[in-house]
């Protein structure tokens, strides 16, 4: 090789390493900040930036002026990023800032490189910065991922899934394997897995399975707000179902499972949404089930007021009612107003039923209230006791009175014999 294409040779390499060096430096400031996607599920690959080599470089952030510049066109309201390195698990230093770069939206935040971090608030369209600084701890390669679209780590990520009977969603389909620490806190901790559905009936049941071995299951039922746990720290088995009968029609609750070390790995659940729940025995048949303090037989009606529903006739040697309200012993008091007949009459001619005794209408829509409608009877009979003593008194006086007058009768005639006898 001649001197000339040598001199030549190394002006080449010293050229290329030179851009390589202002290429290495270029996203040490916004102006040379990386544009990456905001989409879903976009990951640089590991270890694809490095911190090594950053130079001072202003805006100053939250862990000095080393830092490497990132961007992004907003394309949701939502923001996950998940950092990642070949190397050790280790603290990372970042901030994600507004287009004006004046306003860092999250400051001085610090995870790691198993670690999510999420923000909600972009405006789509807006150009966002993401700083990852040079700190004793993260000196050295990384990469992330930014996703556009929450995980199910996140309420906000929630997986929807309906509340109708006998839905399952198949045995280990979700996985709390890889679930990080997000809020809120649960029962377990941050570790969580979500999930949601619109309520279709008050009542639900849950059954937890899986292909491993059987193991506890911590999970908690949360109403719309994520502030009031309606089953907190819930225990429970992937061989045991869970019952809630007091959802409220329309309204969205949030199933959230936990990684505790007990329930770390792959799980599946099932969702009854019936008002109550039942298993076939076989073809047309079904079978009781206890569900909290209700049973149903032979329906999937139990109303919510009622503890036990038959679809069909029962028979038994005995029922007893407990009646908790007043027993008609009053009609017997001295103050009660009974009723004349008279008017009776006229509310009977009017509506065609006995007063205080529901129609055949209000039977036919609410049914019978077989305790109430025994003291009603029992009033009713009662009552109809009472006309009776009443007629019996007037009965009585009428046949004093007859008595009487056939007495008068009697001797009136004895007298007209006698003047008839003495006349002859």
């Amino acid at each position: 090789m001649t001197m000339i294409n040598k001199i030549n040779y190394l002006f080449v390499i010293k050229l290329l390493l030179t851009k390589s060096l202002l290429l290495a430096q270029d996203y040490d400031s916004p102006t040379g900040a990386i544009e990456v996607p905001h989409q879903e599920n976009w990951a640089s690959g590991v270890d694809a930036y490095t911190t090594v080599g950053a130079t001072n470089q202003p805006p100053v952030t939250c862990g000095g002026l080393y830092d490497r510049w990132f961007k992004f066109t907003a394309i949701s309201t939502f923001m996950e990023l998940n950092f990642n390195s070949s190397t050790n698990e280790r603290t990372i230093w970042f901030d994600l800032w507004d287009e004006s770069l004046s306003n860092a939206l999250i400051s001085c935040y610090i995870t790691s490189t198993t670690g999510r971090v999420t923000y909600d608030q972009l405006s789509i369209g807006s150009t966002y910065y993401i700083s990852v600084n040079q700190d004793n701890n993260t000196i050295g390669p990384f990469g992330f991922s930014l996703s556009s679209k929450p995980s199910y780590d996140f309420p906000i990520g929630a997986l929807e899934v309906p509340h109708v009977d006998n839905w399952a969603s198949g045995v280990d389909a979700y996985t709390t394997i890889g679930a990080t620490n997000q809020p809120p806190v649960t029962c377990g901790g941050l570790y969580d897995r979500w999930f949601k559905f619109t309520a279709t009936s008050t009542y639900i049941e849950l059954n937890f399975n899986s292909s491993t071995s059987e193991r506890t299951i911590w999970f908690d039922l949360w109403d719309e707000s994520l502030s009031n746990a309606l089953i907190p720290c819930y225990i429970t088995s992937t061989t045991s179902g869970v019952t809630y009968d007091q959802l409220s029609i329309g309204s969205t609750y949030y199933i959230s499972v936990n990684q505790d070390n007990n329930t770390i790995g792959p799980f599946g659940f099932s969702i009854s949404g019936g008002t109550s729940r039942y298993w076939m025995l076989s073809e047309n048949v079904l079978s009781p089930v206890v569900l909290g303090n209700k049973i149903g037989i032979n329906t999937r009606e139990i109303p919510p007021d009622f503890q036990l529903a038959i679809d069909g006739k029962a028979i038994m040697e005995e029922v007893k009612v407990q009646h908790s309200e007043n027993w008609p012993d009053f009609v017997f008091e001295n103050d009660y107003s009974l009723r004349a007949l008279e008017e009776v009459e006229n509310y009977i001619n009017e509506h065609k039923h006995l007063p205080e005794i529901p129609n055949k209408e209000e039977v036919t829509e609410n049914g019978v209230n077989l305790g109430e409608m025994n003291a009603k009877l029992l009033q009713k009979l009662e009552e109809l006791t009472l006309y009776l003593i009443e007629q019996n008194y007037e009965l009585k006086a009428q046949k004093d009175q007859n008595k009487a007058q056939q007495n008068l009768i009697n001797e009136l005639q004895k007298r007209i014999e006698k003047l008839e006898k003495d006349k002859n």
